[in-house]
C-alpha cells in the first residue's frame, strides 16, 4: 500500500469514527428527553405510557417487558380495542420501535420525546408530532 493511499484509509476510518461517535453521543435538542433519561424510564418501569394518537385519535397504553414492547390501542372508528407485541429499544437519544398491526401494516421507526408538562410528553417522528403521552408512574 502506498503512502497517500495508506493516509486516505486513515482519513476514511477516522470520518468514520467520528460520526459514529457523534451519532452516539450528541446531545438532545432543547426540550428533548435524552436517551439516557429514556433508558432509566424502560428499566424503571417498562417505559409505561398512556396517550393519543394526533393524526387518528387513536389512545393507547405502551409499556416493555425487556426488549419486548406491549401495545393496547382503542381507535375511535374501531369496534373493539386491540393488541399488539413489537419491539422497543433506545438509540442514542430516540425510542425506536417495531410492530406488526392486525391489519397487515407495520411500524419501523425511532421517535423522539419532548416534554410539554408534568409527566405529559409529545412524541415526533421527524420532527412532526405524531403523538401525546404521559408516563405511567408509580
Amino acid at each position: 500500500m502506498s503512502a497517500s493511499t495508506s493516509r486516505a484509509a486513515t482519513v476514511v476510518a477516522a470520518m468514520v469514527l467520528a460520526s459514529t461517535a457523534f451519532a452516539q453521543g450528541s446531545a438532545p435538542a432543547p426540550g428533548q428527553v435524552s436517551g439516557a433519561e429514556l433508558q432509566r424510564w424502560v428499566d424503571q418501569d417498562g417505559l409505561a405510557v398512556g396517550g393519543i394518537g394526533l393524526q387518528n385519535g387513536c389512545q393507547f397504553l405502551a409499556k416493555n417487558r425487556g426488549s419486548e414492547r406491549h401495545l393496547a390501542v382503542f381507535c375511535p372508528d374501531s369496534m373493539a380495542p386491540w393488541t399488539v407485541k413489537g419491539e422497543g429499544k433506545v438509540v442514542a437519544n430516540q425510542w425506536c420501535v417495531k410492530f406488526r398491526f392486525p391489519d397487515g401494516n407495520s411500524q419501523d421507526q425511532c421517535e423522539e420525546f419532548f416534554k410539554v408538562g408534568d409527566n405529559a410528553y409529545e412524541i415526533r417522528f421527524n420532527g412532526v408530532p405524531i403523538n401525546r403521552v404521559y408516563r405511567l408512574v408509580p
